[in-house]
């Protein structure tokens, strides 16, 4: 490995943090290298510097805040009765395995350990003012197992 310290790439914000994303998106060491022109050990270089970190908390940042105005807006178009009943569960999945990943959570820890629990989110459909049906599969080989979350209806 050459003397390369990654300092020359923390000096553009721009990239770096480009760098960062690709990184936190799966993108090989190799492959950023080739798409932004840098050696693979500037790039390795400068992800290990602690300065890295803080662009992916800007990262964390901005997405909070985007994900904040779109829950916003879905609760809007869920009460309105633009969002089918039906997606909510694939939504809500949706978000908690993003928040997982930027977070580096551990996806093999069951989710009582990173804070949110099936049962509870079972429990937030069921207090939904209309009937959803949902199929339930946890960190396991097992298939997922159909959970019923309200009556049909009232007899």
């Amino acid at each position: 490995m050459a003397n390369c310290t990654g300092r020359q790439l923390l000096k553009n914000p721009t990239v770096m943090q480009s760098v960062v994303n690709a990184r936190k998106a799966g993108a090989s060491i190799s492959k950023i290298a080739r798409n932004f022109g840098y050696s693979r050990d500037t790039i390795r270089a400068a992800l290990a510097q602690p300065e890295s970190s803080q662009f992916t908390q800007g990262t964390i940042a901005r997405l909070e805040r985007i994900v904040t105005k779109g829950l916003a807006r879905y609760e809007a178009a869920l009460d309105s009765g633009k969002v089918s009943p039906n997606s909510i569960p694939i939504h809500a999945g949706i978000a908690l395995d993003k928040r997982t990943d930027l977070l580096n959570e551990s996806s093999n820890k069951p989710p009582e350990q990173i804070g949110v629990s099936v049962d509870s989110i079972l429990a937030e459909l069921r207090s939904l003012p209309i009937p959803v049906q949902v199929n339930v599969q946890v960190n396991t080989n097992e298939p997922a197992r159909h959970v019923p979350l309200k009556d049909a209806a009232p007899k």
